[in-house]
């Protein structure tokens, strides 16, 4: 659900004059790659467990958002126009926070 808001409200702008996406990507980023605080011990094997179940359940979520979208197009005259514009937005977006937040 996390994943859906962050998407489908990426149009939005934040206070600070950004897409609301662009606030919610160091959110993800930091989720992917905890930073372990000073004086907590954890072996990077630990930390790379739990990296990796985050990065799986993230692209569970990824492929759940996009199976739910519509995603058809329909002929307007000449232009061609999705079926549902704001899935269509939802899907950019979606691509968009993968291209930020994902390892590359």
């Amino acid at each position: 659900q996390g994943m859906m808001l962050t998407c489908a409200t990426s149009n939005q702008i934040s206070a600070e004059g950004r897409k609301v996406i662009f606030e919610y990507a160091d959110l993800w980023s930091h989720l992917l790659n905890p930073l372990v605080p000073t004086g907590i011990t954890i072996s990077e094997g630990k930390l790379g467990e739990i990296s990796s179940i985050i990065y799986d359940e993230m692209i569970l979520s990824i492929i759940s958002v996009i199976q739910k979208l519509n995603l058809e197009y329909v002929v307007q005259g000449e232009t061609v126009v999705p079926t549902k514009p704001k899935d269509m937005e939802v899907f950019l977006n979606l691509v968009e926070f993968c291209r930020l937040v994902l390892p590359t």
